[in-house]
């Protein structure tokens, strides 16, 4: 039996701003918007990586809200691959995103931490080694 991790759902305040960090900021398409059932159904990933993405879903309970921006606590809520952390991290601190950890190198790969537009962690991970 196989199976794998098909998308996320990440609570959102407002979906407007969530697609301008996530499309402006850190590159991001949208994979699907449509009306389903009377609510937006927006999912959206890195580009060219239709297959698997964030489902952004806007927090309309108290309750949702309450977990916007907290949705793995002290941990990263995913980690996005890439072939160079260290100019990643760069180019994403020039546009003002705000690191918790900075690249470093270990256990055979680079990797850093930075805050999303809710505060959420997103590790970032380059693999140096097999």
């Amino acid at each position: 039996m196989f199976m794998e991790i098909n998308h996320l759902s990440l609570l959102v305040n407002d979906e407007k701003e969530a697609l301008k960090f996530y499309i402006g900021v850190l590159g991001f398409e949208i994979v699907v918007d449509k009306i389903e059932s009377g609510k937006r159904v927006l999912i959206i990933a890195p580009k060219g990586q239709r297959k698997n993405g964030l489902i952004l879903v806007k927090a309309d309970s108290e309750e949702k809200k309450a977990l916007v921006g907290n949705q793995a606590s002290s941990s990263a809520f995913f980690t996005l691959k890439t072939d160079n952390c260290l100019e990643e991290a760069r180019k994403l601190k020039a546009k003002g995103v705000d690191f918790t950890q900075e690249p470093v190198e270990k256990y055979g790969k680079i990797s850093a931490v930075f805050l999303d537009i809710y505060g959420n962690l997103v590790q970032m991970v380059e693999k140096i080694r097999p």
